[in-house]
């Protein structure tokens, strides 16, 4: 990979070259283009490994959206595209499959869905640098809840926001990540699940002292969980800007989210 410095830059294509930029990078990415045409991936004998790997690499990605579409609510609090690192996270996962041959492997978060605690959204702030204490969860795999403890926050004790910020609330989701399997029509997952659910709190000022606080999520229409689903917990922290009394505006990027609990 290189980059394109100087004041001459663009984005898009000349001749053998690819252009672009990408968020959570300075600069301009700049890339050749070549390798092999589709076709010759896609039936060539030389190709056969690469087939059994791109299977994989689809699962793994698809297993990387569930896991998005499962915390969709604090996904703008990113800072950076963080799918490709969710999607190594969920490849990890799938190499533990020791049964399955190699391009049919399953990516069972059902056995491993503790390796996702602790996943940021964030590269420089991070969700415990601001809040100190741990928020706690209690998760019920038979109700299909979230049971959480959000402590009493003193501002410069336990609760620490960057310079600059005026208004902060927490937001909270509920999902379900379903096991990514083999299927002859590509990866899918082994038992369709919930839509996630959230709750967002109060606005607050950053010098404010809060007591503790209690929440509690429940998956909508909940009928009960099938073992090769986890529930899957993200917390998120927004800044805002009052633009009038009534009208307070999200501050991009400026947030901070992480995967807070599974089960």
């Amino acid at each position: 990979m290189a980059k394109l410095t100087g004041s001459i830059l663009f984005t898009g294509s000349m001749d053998n070259m690819s252009a672009y930029t990408m968020q959570g990078h300075e600069g301009v990415i700049l890339r050749k283009k070549g390798g092999a045409s589709k076709k010759q991936i896609k039936t060539g004998r030389n190709f056969a490994l690469t087939r059994l790997n791109n299977a994989e690499f689809g699962g793994s990605s698809k297993a990387g959206k569930a896991i998005r579409d499962a915390i969709w609510m604090v996904k703008h609090l990113a800072n950076y595209n963080f799918s490709g690192h969710l999607n190594a996270l969920a490849k990890t996962i799938l190499k533990k499959d020791t049964e399955a041959d190699w391009g049919e492997r399953a990516i069972r978060f059902s056995q491993h869905h503790g390796m996702l605690e602790g996943f940021t959204l964030n590269r420089q702030l991070l969700f415990n640098s601001v809040v100190r204490h741990p928020v706690s969860c209690t998760l019920s795999r038979d109700e299909g809840k979230a049971s959480l403890v959000l402590p009493a926050l003193v501002p410069g004790i336990n609760f620490y926001t960057p310079p600059g910020q005026h208004l902060y609330r927490f937001i909270f989701t509920l999902g379900v990540i379903p096991d990514m399997i083999c299927t002859p029509d590509g990866y899918k997952p082994q038992v369709p699940q919930y839509h996630a659910t959230y709750l967002i709190t109060e606005w607050h000022t950053v010098t404010e002292l809060t007591t503790q606080q209690n929440f509690e999520l429940a998956l909508e229409n909940f009928t009960g969980l099938d073992t090769s689903n986890s529930l899957i917990v993200a917390a998120g922290i927004e800044f805002g800007f009052p633009l009038t009394n009534d009208i307070i505006q999200s501050v991009k990027y400026a947030g901070t989210a992480t995967i807070l609990a599974t089960a």
